[in-house]
């Protein structure tokens, strides 16, 4: 750039001198600074040109790879400068194959162009339709209505909804006509935010909403402030997506993903991952176009429910339809008598209005569509369903994390697509804001596995969708895991000459089948989006962008359908790309079968394989004739999953070269067994716990459950010969099953009373069971479970006890929240906070002195400032001690299987295999399991080989350890004893046993 340019010397250069040295004094670098802005096409070169006219030897840089000399490949392919850990070290040495398990899925360039123009599309669109594979409404017709009359139905509505926006088009206009004279006045007002689109816009955005109020009110209770913070948000995005068009943003976008898209479809890596990928992209386009690496500000949701709220009162004061409409089209659909039809008058009706709905601890308004409209709806098959486009996969592959800001989608974001996710509430609250508060540089290790996960192609299993959308239409089967519909509760109906008691128990009635109804549409809910998404992706191959909770877990970012989640859900995908089952693929179809089933948990390898060959017979009848044969499938735990498989199966047989040259797209589950535990064991190097979870190489796998039920009915018949009637009335109740969940969960910080809980749910539905003694047995057995698992895994205990002694003080003396950082350098804070009372007394106190006198020093500025303080302080929460202790333990572990996966998967992607992953359970192609296997027991060594306790210690040290000077200054004994106390507790790391962590490597059950 030529750093003559000319710019004269006038006011507007004089600001730019003075802002150009108010900037160096304070030591920003001017250049790399502007890769940070939002910046429209030409920006850049316009505020080069003035920098170059004031610093005329200004030598610009701006680049993406801030690691890097250059942004050529082959310095793009060294790590010398980035972030590496202990914990890493064996993964630093596996050399890279450079081979790209995920390339190949473009043909052309022209599909890779098709893929991101189409993704582009359905995030332009905010709300994506989808077609439902059952009525939204349920199924409360008697018979299917003619197809001629459901079009007739469909059209009389698009022309009654074009009636609608003239209607709110007026209204609009009005309406802004009014807001803007407010505004004038200098009140704050929702006026600017309603002029940036044009007013056609805003109608449209109210007729989705009504169209969302339609559906939502048939399905569940929707209140008008949900409503108006739904209609803000559709607001937000769509001047969003304006100002990105507007500023050529789209444009430079696909100019940056093309080049990244070549790259990510080449079968030989030129660079290691896909973060380098992408920063290759964006370097390479740098001066091309604004900036693209640039997240626009969310609106607060004050300013979204007052936009809302502008929009919903439009439509409940103005949306009229016709009440004879449905009547008319089907007077003439039946060509009745055409005096007739031409009697039936448009009658216009409000179409929504509000009542008080009374909740036990509230009273709302909820909003009510017109029965007759939901009827015209529903009967018209209108609308689709609508999704926001983060609820769904990608048609091209993600955006890599790069930094903390948002990836993933191409310009759609929501609380999903956070690096660190939180709930749509939490993510508005500045106490939760600091989970960002780090440098990215200190992650890179993390941002590549996220981007690994979401670079995995997948489709959809279109024989298993078949079946599942044949179930539902069916009316459901609840053994299949599809509800069965059922009908909304009626309203209370009160009688004059009921009692004060009776009318209590119709309330308390209506609000039980209340709740039982709102768990119902949950579940079904949950099945229509997941079946109707997977229908619309029939045939398409998708993408899944990844996040992650605090602790470091992995989730993908689309709630409704993804690969994790339920039986359905598992079931339903596989992936993209394909291998031949090769030589040892096949048995692991089988093996894989006979894990889902649950029936061999302490069978070996060879035992399944025997036990799946005995069945074959089962399960080709299964794949064939899945519900005229002898369903031998419907009667397992994870009736589609076996299903899936069982397809896969049949199919690899009839393979006209064999098995072996089977090109098989089916993933293979390998779960680490008690993964929690096998953490605690690994931490304290716990011999027998080990044992207990596979960690050592066994002759058969050890089933933990098993172990624990023995030591539970030893102690159960010491106490019956001792006379205790409960451990006599449990004889043939301590079952693998009844106890299970809670042993599970141990690791988890169940309680004694989520423990009770559990066995108590399991007691009950044994029907020989005596009903009487449900409560005491479940507290026994409960105790009974919790005391024996530490007889098992005494190092788990001491480990659990020691972490929620540092939690308690951090917590509960400190008043600070619990944190740490994983092996791989991730910070990790514990959200868990509740609101502290104000200790300031009230403010109108201050207005008098010490005597009761007035305080005539004190103003009214002065008292509304310290009423405002009062409210800040009210407002300040503290971490909730109970809930930060408790959880600190199995959030540490989680931490910790977090970080496995991600060192597996790292390397997964390093030796060219296909990797996914459900927290601690691992997916590859059947063909690569035995490598799957290697690299997880490789990374678990790693892992467990750095001080992993002795560096949490040291971390609290850092912060909260007390020096001799700061302890002999405290007056209080109690203060001076817990600081001494904590010292202590810091410097007495739980013991280790004698187990060798190198077993790992030889357990053949250990993830399996």
């Amino acid at each position: 750039m030529n750093p003559k340019s000319s710019i004269p010397m006038n006011e507007i250069g004089q600001q730019i001198k003075s802002l150009i040295d108010a900037a160096e004094e304070e030591g920003h670098d001017l250049t790399q600074s502007l890769l940070d802005l939002s910046l429209e096409d030409g920006s850049l070169k316009n505020i080069l040109t003035a920098l170059l006219h004031n610093r005329p030897n200004l030598n610009p840089n701006l680049s993406y790879f801030i690691h890097y000399s250059s942004s050529d490949f082959s310095s793009l392919t060294k790590r010398n400068k980035e972030i590496s850990y202990p914990a890493q070290k064996h993964l630093d040495s596996v050399k890279h194959e450079r081979q790209n398990p995920y390339a190949g899925t473009f043909t052309s360039s022209d599909d890779i162009s098709k893929a991101f123009k189409n993704q582009l599309y359905l995030e332009q669109m905010l709300e994506v339709p989808i077609s439902p594979v059952l009525s939204p409404f349920g199924q409360s017709e008697t018979t299917s209505l003619p197809p001629e009359l459901k079009i007739s139905l469909h059209n009389a509505l698009v022309k009654e909804q074009s009636h609608w926006r003239k209607t709110l088009l007026i209204a609009f206009n009005e309406q802004l006509k009014r807001l803007k004279l407010t505004h004038a006045r200098g009140k704050l007002t929702a006026y600017p935010f309603l002029k940036i689109l044009p007013a056609s816009n805003y109608v449209d955005l109210m007729i989705t909403g009504i169209d969302m109020l339609i559906v939502d009110s048939a399905l569940q209770y929707t209140s008008s402030s949900f409503a108006c913070l739904q209609l803000g948000r559709r607001v937000e995005r769509a001047c969003t997506v304006y100002r990105q068009e507007k500023s050529g943003y789209f444009k430079q976008l696909e100019r940056i993903y093309m080049t990244y898209a070549t790259l990510f479809n080449e079968h030989e890596m030129k660079l290691l991952n896909f973060r380098h990928m992408w920063l290759y992209s964006l370097q390479s386009h740098i001066d091309q176009g604004p900036n693209t690496n640039h997240s626009w500000t969310s609106w607060p949701p004050s300013i979204l429910f007052m936009i809302g709220e502008v929009l919903y009162n439009l439509i409940y004061e103005h949306l009229r339809f016709d009440l004879n409409g449905p009547l008319k089209v089907r007077h003439e659909f039946l060509k009745h008598d055409n005096t007739i039809s031409n009697n039936i008058r448009r009658q216009d009706t409000p179409a929504i209005f509000e009542v008080l709905t009374e909740f036990p601890t509230e009273v709302t308004n909820e909003i009510k569509v017109h029965p007759t409209l939901i009827n015209w709806y529903r009967d018209a098959g209108y609308p689709p369903l609508s999704f926001h486009p983060c609820a769904l996969p990608m048609l091209c592959p993600p955006i890599p994390w790069i930094n903390l800001m948002d990836a993933g989608y191409l310009i759609s974001r929501n609380y999903s697509t956070r690096l660190i996710r939180s709930s749509s509430i939490s993510s508005t609250n500045p106490i939760y804001s600091d989970d960002l508060d780090f440098d990215y540089k200190q992650i890179p290790s993390v941002l590549d596995a996220l981007n690994c996960l979401a670079s995995c192609p997948w489709k959809i299993n279109n024989s298993i969708l078949d079946y599942l959308i044949h179930v539902a239409r069916s009316g459901g089967n609840e053994n299949l895991s599809i509800p069965e519909w059922r009908s909304k509760p009626k309203r209370v109906e009160l009688k004059t000459d009921m009692t004060r008691k009776e009318r209590q128990l119709a309330y308390k009635k209506y609000f039980e089948d209340r709740q039982d109804y709102g768990e119902f549409c949950s579940l079904w809910s949950t099945e229509l989006y997941r079946l109707s998404i997977a229908n619309q992706y029939r045939d398409k191959t998708i993408w899944f962008p990844h996040s992650m909770d605090f602790r470091g877990r992995v989730y993908p970012c689309p709630p409704h359908f993804n690969h994790t989640g339920s039986d359905v859900a598992r079931s339903l995908i596989v992936f993209a790309k394909g291998l031949p089952l090769g030589s040892n693929g096949f048995d692991w179809l089988k093996i894989h079968l006979v894990n889902l089933t649950g029936l061999k948990k302490r069978s070996t390898h060879s035992e399944r394989l025997e036990y799946a060959n005995s069945i074959m017979n089962d399960i080709i009848d299964s794949a064939e004739k899945p519900f005229d044969g002898r369903r031998w499938w419907q009667d397992q735990a994870e009736p589609w999953q076996i299903l899936a498989c069982c397809i896969e199966i049949k199919n690899a047989l009839l393979h006209p070269c064999g098995p072996e040259s089977y090109v098989s797209h089916f993933p293979v589950h390998q779960d680490g067994s008690c993964n929690g535990l096998q953490h605690y064991a690994a931490l304290g190097r716990d011999l027998r716990g080990a044992k207990s979870v596979n960690l050592t190489d066994m002759d058969r796998p050890q089933d933990l459950y098993s172990d624990v039920v023995e030591i539970v009915e030893d102690q159960r018949r010491i106490d019956a010969d001792g006379g205790n009637t409960i451990a006599k009335a449990l004889d043939g109740y301590v079952r693998r099953k009844v106890i299970k969940q809670s042993i599970m969960t141990t690791v988890y910080g169940v309680t004694p009373y989520g423990a009770t809980e559990q066995i108590r749910r399991q007691l009950r539905d044994l029907p020989d069971f005596p009903k009487d003694s449900l409560l005491p047995a479940s507290r026994y057995l409960a105790r009974l479970t919790l005391n024996s698992i530490g007889k098992v895994f005494t190092s788990s205990v001491d480990i659990q006890n020691w972490l929620c002694e540092i939690a308690k003080y951090i917590s509960g003396d400190l008043h600070c929240r619990v944190s740490w950082q994983t092996p791989l350098g991730l910070p990790v804070i514990q959200p868990y906070m509740e609101s502290n009372k104000s200790y300031m007394s009230d403010p109108d106190d201050y207005a008098v002195n010490v005597y009761g006198q007035p305080n005539h020093n004190i103003n009214q500025a002065q008292l509304d400032l310290l009423k405002n303080y009062k409210q800040n302080v009210n407002s300040i929460s503290l971490p909730k001690s109970s809930k930060q202790t408790s959880a600190f333990p199995p959030n540490f572990i989680h931490s910790l299987d977090s970080c496995h996966m991600i060192l597996t998967g790292l390397q997964c992607l390093k030796e060219g295999i296909m990797f996914a992953s459900v927290h601690d359970c691992f997916w590859t192609h059947a063909a690569t399991v035995d490598k799957l296997n290697r690299i997880c027991r490789e990374e678990f060594i790693a892992l467990h080989s750095q001080p992993i306790l002795g560096d949490f210690a040291d971390y609290v040290k850092n912060k909260f350890a007390y020096t001799e000077k700061e302890i002999n200054e405290f007056k209080n004994p109690k203060k001076r004893e817990q600081a001494l106390a904590l010292n202590r507790l810091l410097s007495s790391l739980p013991k280790k046993g004698s187990f060798d962590l190198s077993e790992v490597m030889k357990s053949t059950y250990f993830f399996s």
